[in-house]
Formats: C-alpha cells, structure tokens, sequence
C-alpha cells in the first residue's frame, strides 16, 4: 500500500470513528407516548375485539394491528398503550387494563369514560409533569423552551408537541383537572388534588322491576357488604363488575392487623 493510499484509509477511519462519536454524544429525548391517545384507544380497541380479556402474545398484537412481529413502528405502538396505561405486559404477553375496558365499555358521553379519558392522558410521565407544571396547556413557543430544557433532540420536538397537544385536546382536560404536586397537595388549590372518577361507582338508583333482591354478604371480622342493583345484570355486565370492584379495591380493602403491626423494611 503506498503512503498516499494509508493516509487515505487513516483520514477515512478517523471521519469514520469522529462520526460515531457524534452519534454516540447525541441526546436521546425522553421517553414519550409515539402516538395520540385517541389513536391508542382505537388500537385498543382492536385488540379487544380480537382478544376479549385474553394477555395474547406481543406477537399476535402486532399481527391484529397489521404489523410484522419485529416492527419498529409496532413496537412504539404497543410502548404508547403501556405509557397510557391501556396496555399490562405480562412477560411475552399483554392483556388491555381496567383503564382501557372502562373506556372500551362506556358510552361516548358518559362521564365514566371522559374521566378515563382524562386519567389517562396524563398517564405519560412527561405528560403529567407538564400538566402538572402549567395547569394549562402552554403555548408552542413555551413548549418549545421547556422541551429543550428537558433534554429533547429537535427533530423529536415537533412530533411530541402534536402529540401532548392533540392528546389533550382529546381529554378536554380543564384547569380544574388537578394533578398532586410531588409533596401530595394539590397544584393551585387548597387540597385541589383531581381524584379520577373513571371507576367509581355512580350514586343509587331506585330498583326497577326484575332487578335482583339485595345481598348481603357477611366478611370476616363482622363487616356486612350490601350488593344491591337497580335492575337486571347480565354475564356481560356481572364481569365488567367484577372488574370494576378489582380496580376499586386499594381505594375501599383497609391493610390487615398482622399488616398493619409489620415492622418496616
């Protein structure tokens, strides 16, 4: 090799490596949902009609979605579902959440699915911390700065803004939607903390005819649970209960006495 042609391969190694380098140093944006969530509720959607309540492979999702099982922009759909909390992975499978059903299940103008809705639109990490941060939704031009302060590439600003935007658009999230500051309080008001009502059962109504009697159930340590409908319950509609109640657990299951006397880690 003559002097002239390893002064070449030398200059063409080091571009060679300076561009890796280049590429290895450029900031990778923070995690975001790569499409809207009224786009990831039809996806849902999809797999519910495929799938029931079944966990099917990862597979096999993006097979119903149209997608070859390596896909790049199927694997960003299936992340999308996970940030908004429509999608459980379980190993290699996924099964869609009580969130996801509850909007599956309602109507469109029920309130039961716009606060689903809602809560999960700011499911996304970044989503609630700006939702939290500005109450509102901001400006592009703000958007902009407060992206790039966060460590966004440009070229990945454009996409998220659409994105958070048309998101909460969707949710027809209002100023009175308040999320917990990091201490637990509510942001802007006393004790103005939003409490999602997607899964809270609505108020009594007066039985109509052929509703079922009510039951009541006697539990351990004396508490009697009253199971009253206001008319007649389907298979269908016993199930969406059961999960109902499973969602709403944390909030009405007090800890045990042994759990309670626990000593702490």
């Amino acid at each position: 090799m003559t002097a002239g042609a390893q002064t070449a391969k030398v200059v063409a190694m080091s571009e060679t490596d300076s561009l890796s380098a280049r590429k290895a140093k450029r900031p990778r944006s923070p995690s975001y949902p790569g499409i809207t969530l009224e786009q990831a509720i039809e996806r849902a959607r999809v797999i519910y009609e495929k799938e029931g309540r079944n966990s099917p492979p990862f597979e096999a999702i993006l097979e119903h979605w149209g997608y070859s099982p390596r896909s790049g922009a199927g694997s960003v759909v299936l992340a999308a579902l996970r940030k908004y909390g429509l999608l459980v992975y379980e190993g290699q499978t996924a099964r869609l959440s009580d969130l996801a059903l509850t909007i599956l299940w309602h109507e469109d103008d029920t309130e039961e699915r716009q606060e689903a809705i809602k809560e999960a639109a700011l499911k996304p990490t970044i989503h609630a911390e700006l939702w939290r941060q500005y109450d509102t939704v901001p400006s592009e031009a703000t958007l902009k700065l407060e992206l790039r302060r966060r460590g966004f590439a440009e070229t990945a600003i454009p996409e998220f803004i659409n994105i958070f935007r048309s998101t909460l658009a969707f949710a027809q999230l209002t100023e009175t939607d308040r999320l917990p500051d990091k201490n637990g309080e509510g942001s802007g008001s006393e004790g103005g903390t939003h409490v999602s009502t997607a899964l809270q059962a609505p108020p009594l109504r007066k039985p109509t005819p052929g509703a079922p009697p009510p039951i009541q159930l006697p539990l351990l340590g004396g508490t009697v649970v009253t199971l009253q409908a206001s008319g007649p319950v389907t298979e269908e509609a016993w199930e969406q209960m059961m999960i109902v109640l499973n969602a709403l657990k944390p909030g009405f299951v007090s800890r045990s006495a042994v759990e309670d006397d626990a000593p702490a880690d």
